[in-house]
């Protein structure tokens, strides 16, 4: 990593290709599809080529360089979120590209797991993306996010019940809303 902080190209190509897939996964999760994720997993990575020197091995590489993506693509959204409230004077319930993976249950839904991410305001959907998408505990959450635990527990869990609310009720009258498939 010290190569990497004092310039070395080879040795940036190396993390680069360490942890692009990584920072790009984070940023596709984290943004609203209107957002383009992959700017925001550039300066990611650029923000990890920056802090290269602050690397010091007390976790894995990949935790550390997904620590710094999630932080710097929070901050994207938040001044994409800032923006967008200047443009239109509202702020849109946003969307994300979380990454999940498939399973039998995911698969019996209604919709994809994505349409129902896609309905849930900010807050709630990065928390529950940080939390069961990429694993971070409620304590890590809230220092990313610089929100209480309290409020994080409270956004996973008001997220989660909307979700399922929303496949209840669609599996009882027995489709999706078209527009959403």
């Amino acid at each position: 990593m010290q190569m990497v902080a004092a310039g070395d190209d080879r040795a940036r190509r190396m993390l680069a290709a360490r942890v692009i897939g990584l920072v790009r996964k984070v940023a596709h999760a984290l943004l609203r599809p209107g957002m383009d994720a992959d700017d925001a997993a550039q300066q990611s990575l650029l923000a990890i080529m920056r802090s290269a020197g602050t690397y010091q091995g007390s976790s894995s590489l990949e935790r550390w360089a997904r620590r710094i993506a999630v932080r710097h693509t929070l901050r994207v959204a938040d001044a994409g979120r800032r923006r967008r409230s200047r443009i239109d004077g509202s702020i849109d319930p946003d969307a994300t590209q979380a990454v999940f993976g498939a399973s039998s249950l995911v698969d019996s839904l209604p919709r994809p797991l994505q349409a129902y991410l896609d309905e849930l305001p900010d807050r709630r959907r990065q928390a529950l993306v940080l939390r069961h998408a990429l694993g971070y505990s409620t304590a890590e959450i809230a220092e990313l996010t610089g929100t209480p635990q309290s409020t994080v527990k409270y956004h996973v869990r008001t997220a989660l019940e909307d979700i399922r609310r929303t496949i209840r009720r669609e599996s009882l009258v027995g489709s999706a809303p078209e527009a959403s498939r």
